[in-house]
């Protein structure tokens, strides 16, 4: 890796860290997690993208890193590890690699059946519970 990558990771690590949002990444009694993806330009740019629409000024003093930590913080969440904040999606381990299954509407959660052929999966509803998630982690496994 070069010094001039080096430095836009170690500048990224810390402005995740100092945004707030190292408190819902990773393992909930695990320490934090650095993504090594420069995630909070990502959401300063996200955030630019919203503020083009809106009056002039009106997100001028928000970063994205920030803004998306305060809404947790309002909301509430937590680190839950392969859980999302808010729990509609998931990270899971299928046999090719790894997946994340966001299911936040019941539509999503009656097309489980459909996806990956299984009736047995037509029986749950939205939001998910932790047996239907555990079912699910297993067929995705299969």
């Amino acid at each position: 890796m070069s010094d001039d990558a080096s430095e836009v990771e170690r500048a990224s690590a810390r402005r995740w860290a100092e945004s707030g949002l190292a408190w819902l990444t990773g393992d909930a009694d695990g320490a934090p997690i650095i993504p090594s993806a420069p995630l909070p330009l990502a959401a300063d740019r996200a955030l630019a993208g919203l503020a083009a629409l809106a009056p002039p000024g009106a997100f001028a003093r928000l970063g994205g890193a920030e803004l998306l930590a305060e809404r947790a913080a309002t909301a509430g969440f937590t680190r839950r590890g392969r859980i999302s904040p808010g729990g509609a999606c998931h990270l899971l381990e299928a046999r090719g690699g790894w997946l994340a299954a966001n299911l936040p509407r019941g539509d999503d959660v009656r097309s489980l059946a459909a996806w990956l052929e299984d009736d047995a999966l037509a029986r749950f509803e939205a939001p998910l519970g932790e047996d239907a998630w555990r079912a699910l982690a297993q067929r995705v496994a299969a």
